[in-house]
């Protein structure tokens, strides 16, 4: 998977011991934990998102916070993250001002991993060819990976994907939001 910059965020997952195994920028130290990202103000509100992931309350959570970059110096994340069934979290990370949804539990448990990032991008609007782009996929491969998501979903378009995910999307109170 592509972890370079792309101005429609990048794919980020984390293990059930919060663990960060995939995250698109330089990180400090040895499999660090996400907490161990944020600055130290931070921190404590990053504990908090992942003990909601990890628990009942929550199943999503969209969070902001100041994280620590190799230099030393922080830089703000926007960073959507979703429980997995496997355990874990995988999320997105925003650049300033895109906004992306988080597909219900209900339509990704039955998608691949690949499969959810496909149906997420398709869901902000991005046509085949620039989620060829924000992947590193060839078009076909991206076209195969639609097909899929139509078939196990049951639609027939990119249109019908949005639709469904409009429908289904989190309600209110189960979203979190960090500041």
């Amino acid at each position: 998977m592509g972890q370079g910059q792309s101005t429609d965020g990048w794919w980020v997952r984390i293990d059930d011991a919060g663990r960060v195994t995939q995250w698109p920028f330089p990180l400090v130290g040895d499999a660090p934990k996400l907490v161990a990202l944020a600055v130290p103000d931070d921190r404590p509100l990053v504990a908090s998102a992942l003990r909601m992931i990890a628990g009942e309350p929550a199943s999503a959570v969209d969070l902001t916070f100041q994280w620590t970059t190799v230099d030393g110096s922080a830089a703000r994340v926007h960073l959507l993250l979703r429980r997995c069934d496997g355990g874990g979290a995988e999320g997105v990370v925003l650049p300033e001002g895109r906004t992306i949804l988080m597909l219900p539990q209900s339509i990704a448990e039955k998608l691949t991993p690949r499969e959810r990032e496909v149906a997420s991008l398709i869901t902000t609007g991005l046509r085949v060819r620039h989620i060829r782009d924000v992947l590193f996929l060839s078009e076909n491969t991206v076209r195969n990976h639609l097909k899929s998501i139509c078939t196990k979903l049951g639609i027939g378009s990119q249109e019908e994907l949005i639709e469904l995910v409009l429908e289904q999307l989190v309600q209110p109170g189960e979203l979190s939001t960090g500041r």
